[in-house]
């Protein structure tokens, strides 16, 4: 048999079974109350064009000092954009038990409902890549924590919002030093 078709075949066959993996993950998760499905290529086609937004402005830290205002998102939607990712720092936010701070939410759902109020989808994008290129098993738990008080907290139905779990890098990183335990 040629070295090709062999090659194409196991391919096709570890193709199958992750496929069949992931439907039978999928088969077997109980949606949440009120949970809305999307398709994923509409969901693309929605999305259009996007950019970032509250990476570096001091609100995180102190509302008051925001330079980034709420007119800004009704410019960003009639400048023809679509999407906001909206870059998080969040582990600097986080108590000793990785506990986000209250107030730090505050601005989130501040960020999130303008932009949704603007027409706009919001893209959440947890993005401490120093702290999780340097040491993946610290940044395990806090990635973590942070991902499970968000998503209870943003937990109403909304189409229009969507999170990216991680940058390229940080996955990278936790596959290379391993996640399990």
């Amino acid at each position: 048999m040629n070295i090709f078709k062999v090659h194409s075949l196991r391919s096709r066959r570890i193709g199958v079974a992750f496929a069949a993996a992931i439907l039978l993950a999928h088969a077997a998760r109980a949606e949440p109350a009120g949970f809305i499905p999307i398709n994923p290529t509409d969901q693309i086609r929605t999305m259009g064009r996007g950019l970032n937004i509250l990476g570096y402005d001091p609100l995180w830290r102190d509302f008051q000092k925001a330079r980034f205002q709420e007119r800004h998102f009704r410019t960003i939607k009639e400048g023809g954009f679509q999407t906001v990712r909206v870059v998080l720092q969040a582990f600097s936010h986080m108590d000793a038990d990785n506990r986000l701070d209250p107030g730090w939410l505050r601005t989130l759902d501040w960020a999130a409902e303008t932009a949704l109020s603007n027409g706009l989808t919001v893209i959440l994008d947890e993005h401490d890549f120093n702290p999780c290129g340097s040491d993946a098993q610290t940044c395990k738990p806090k990635l973590l924590a942070f991902w499970e008080q968000v998503a209870e907290h943003i937990r109403t139905p909304r189409t229009r919002f969507c999170s990216r779990f991680l940058t390229s890098r940080i996955t990278r990183s936790l596959r290379h030093y391993g996640t399990s335990g």
